[in-house]
């Protein structure tokens, strides 16, 4: 039992990976997540759906002028 509880821990932490991110944006993902987050019903947004969501709608158009405007 105990050995299916820590395969479960380590399958975890193995997701979770850090990323460094400019201050800037990383108040105003926090600004999103409050506004989010301010009732208190249903469930709490996350951090990592928020950003799920918005790298779904990039497209190649948008990378294409992040490389352009570099």
């Amino acid at each position: 039992m105990e050995s299916k509880i820590a395969k479960n821990t380590l399958k975890i932490n193995q997701r979770a990976k850090s990323v460094r991110i400019n201050s800037e944006i990383q108040k105003k993902a926090e600004r999103i997540l409050l506004l989010a987050n301010k009732k208190k019903v249903g469930r709490r947004v996350k951090i990592d759906h928020l950003l799920s969501l918005a790298l779904d709608l990039v497209s190649e158009d948008d990378i294409k002028s992040c490389k352009i405007n570099r």
